[in-house]
Parts: structure tokens; sequence; C-alpha cells
């Protein structure tokens, strides 16, 4: 009777410990962010990284996500469509004139501005998921994650620039589940396994994702594609507190349901763009629903970032 009580104490004491605690506040600091970039054709992309400029005075490490446009496949070959490319025009992953390449130049102009001196940043190749420019023309999306994965293996880091990375802006009103899944399996199924693919999409099943679907993806598909998959750590858009919330919520169903919460690497903001969430704001939104409940805890966030419409003429301080 006694080890039966002790038990049935042991049981107690532990629901109590998981039961959700108040929001608590945040300390947040814009300091922690870097700018990311919408990458647009005819972009001169040395200038895009000698030009560079985030708010950051410390030399603490943190990511650059370039977003270059939609996966794209033709003649062969897998690449990106930059925003504002003519329909059917991309650049390959890589070459001469590629993706590749196009990253290559931003580490180099990155390097010679002496400013960057120590702040060592890392690199994402971005992409998104609006629509399907690969099956069309004879691809598939499991071959265009191996070839991106490959595409990092050409990336010769120098000075500032320590690593590279997979950056994947997926949205549930965009592609459907299969074929996004088919991204990261290609992706991680690619040797070597030590590159990581950032998602800095959104998640819309709202405040119970368990019982809730979005153009057929469910809370397993968003899980599996911003974190479950493998070699995946989300980095979301925070632009409004409602989105803080809808990822709060994903990361409890994640506890529940896959026996362990999701770890959070930081937050995307568009810095009050629009009406949106500052970074600040997007930081802290994010960090308080996460702090406020024991099974999704998190005591801060790395990497975080703000996404900006235009390039290096607008960041030249």
């Amino acid at each position: 009777m006694k080890k039966l009580i002790a038990l049935i104490l042991v049981f107690s004491l532990f629901c109590l410990l998981v039961q959700t605690r108040p929001i608590q506040t945040v300390n947040a600091s814009v300091n922690d962010f870097t700018n990311s970039i919408y990458i647009v054709q005819g972009e001169n992309m040395y200038n895009e990284g000698y030009y560079y400029y985030d708010s950051d005075p410390n030399t603490s490490y943190s990511i650059i996500i370039l977003d270059f446009g939609a996966p794209q496949y033709g003649n062969g070959v897998y690449g990106i469509g930059k925003f504002n490319s003519p329909p059917g025009q991309f650049t390959p992953f890589t070459g001469s004139n590629s993706i590749v390449n196009d990253v290559q130049q931003f580490i180099s102009g990155y390097n010679a501005k002496s400013t960057h001196a120590n702040k060592n940043r890392g690199i994402a190749i971005g992409f998104n998921t609006y629509k399907d420019y690969i099956t069309p023309n004879g691809g598939n999306f499991l071959n265009f994650g191996k070839a991106l994965k490959s595409a990092l293996t050409h990336v010769t880091l120098t000075g500032y620039i320590t690593d590279t990375y997979a950056a994947i802006d997926e949205e549930q009103a965009w592609l459907p589940p299969s074929k996004v899944r088919n991204i990261v399996d290609g992706f991680n199924q690619q040797r070597p396994i030590y590159y990581t693919m950032v998602n800095f999409g959104d998640d819309e099943l709202g405040t119970n994702p368990g019982s809730a679907t979005k153009n057929g993806w469910t809370a397993n598909d968003v899980w599996y594609v911003a974190y479950g998959g493998g070699q995946e750590a989300p980095m979301p858009e925070i632009y409004y507190t409602s989105m803080a919330q809808e990822w709060y919520y994903l990361s409890l169903w994640a506890y529940n349901n896959k026996g362990y919460d999701i770890f959070f690497w930081g937050a995307l903001s568009e810095n009050g763009l629009y009406g949106t969430l500052t970074d600040s704001q997007s930081y802290t939104a994010l960090l308080n629903y996460l702090r406020g409940d024991n099974r999704t805890y998190q005591s801060d966030l790395a990497y975080n970032s703000q996404m900006n419409h235009l390039g290096w003429q607008f960041h030249n301080p």
C-alpha cells in the first residue's frame, strides 16, 4: 500500500510539473537578427555580399538565408527560378552561371568588407514551394532534394562564411505535402548527412493541429518537413503573434504524439513591414509561447533573421 501511495504521489507531482504556466516575459534584442534576402534575376551577388548589413554589432554566429525562388527542372538539370525570372528560365545548381556560383560571389563580397571581420555567418540556399515547375517538365521532387544537397557540397567556404545550409519556405497553401515531403526525403537520402535544411515557412493548422488539415496537410506532415524528417530545423515565419501560437501548438502536438517537442533554431520576421511584428516582437512572441509550457520549454532562440524584399542597396547604412 505504501508503494502504491508513493507511486500516486510521484505521478501527481509529474502532472503538476507539466501544467501550462503563465506566459513569461522575455527580454529580446534586435541585435540577434541577420538580414535575409530575396534574390531577383540579374542581382549582382558580389555587391549583395559586400554591402550586406545587419544590426548585430556582435561577433556571434548566425545564418543568412538567400531565397532564390522556386524549384525547377529542364533538360536533365535541376535548379531554382529566381524571383522575376521569365517563365521557364531558371538557374542550375552547379556550373559557371549557377546558384553555387552566386553563393561564391556573395561570400567573396562579404569577406571583402572590413566591417564584416569576425562576424561569422552561415549561408542558406533558400527556395519556396509556391508552384510545381518540376513534374510537368519530366523531373521529380525527390531528385530535386538530392541535387540541392549535392549543391551544398560544391560551395567553398572561406573567411567569415563558415557553413552552408539549405532553406525551405514551405507553406500549406502552396504545394501538397507529398511533393514537399519528397524534397525532404531526397535531401536526407543524399550523402553527406551533416547538412541541415532550415524551414522558414509557416504553419496554418491553428490551435488544434491534430484535427486540422490545410490543402491536404496534416500536423504530421508539417512536423515531418519542419523537424521530424531527420536533418531539418525550424526557423519559422513569425510575422504575427498568431503564427507563434500555431507553432507552439504544433510543438505541443509533437510532444504528445511523438514523445518530444520541437526545438526551434530561431524566428523569421519582416521587422514591421506591412504592419507585421518587429524583430524583437517576433522573437519574443515565439519564445514566450514556448517558455509558457514545460512540455515545450526552450531557453532561447539562437539564430534569428528578418526577410527583406530587396537587396544590398537598401541595407547599406
